[in-house]
């Protein structure tokens, strides 16, 4: 009789932790659904798939340049464009986004980030994100340019000891600008 008892605690134990996993879960979800409309993520990604649906247009239209005018094409441009609109919605990744961040935060973190994007520290940060970011992008860009410039020398000069040890000839990519006055020289 004992053993009968102690295996529906067990159980009842067991099925308890589970229903608390299942509610803890779909709080999250709505904690997490909650945290992605306070950071006006709809936004963002509707904005950034604007921007892919017209490099499709423009590559559909890129494409089929040289097909016959008519009909067909039209039908077939608009069907194109129907699957970019369709595949390149909001809807597409919410259910997605709101599992991954429900994954990532607990119901306190969750919690404490809601409140903090609802307060006015909070709403500040969102709207002088994206002018932070644009300048972070211009500081990378300007890095980038001026690494790719050092490994561009740096393989030239790799290059040209190469050529001079009868190992290689210099490809077309890194000789020098043509913009550059000939000096006579090859380096």
């Amino acid at each position: 009789m004992k053993k009968i008892i102690l295996m529906l605690f067990a159980a009842g134990f067991i099925f308890t932790l589970a229903a608390a996993e299942q509610n803890d879960a779909v709080l999250r979800e709505k904690l997490a659904g909650q945290l992605l409309d306070n950071l006006n993520i709809r936004k963002q990604i509707t904005e950034s798939f604007a921007t892919v649906k017209d490099l499709q247009r423009q590559v559909i239209a890129k494409t089929l340049e040289t097909a016959k005018p008519g009909q067909e094409l039209t039908d077939f441009r608009n069907k194109a464009l129907a699957v970019a609109e369709q595949e390149l919605d909001w809807r597409q990744v919410q259910e997605a986004l709101v599992k991954i961040y429900a994954q990532a935060y607990s119901v306190a973190e969750l919690e404490k980030l809601n409140g903090f994007f609802l307060s006015p520290a909070g709403k500040a940060f969102l709207a002088k994100t994206p002018a932070l970011q644009r300048q972070l992008i211009l500081i990378i860009q300007k890095r980038m340019k001026a690494t790719s410039r050092k490994i561009r020398e740096m393989t030239r000069e790799f290059m040209k000891a190469q050529m001079l040890k009868g190992e290689t000839v210099m490809p077309e990519s890194l000789k020098a600008p043509a913009t550059t006055k000939p000096s006579g020289k090859l380096f």
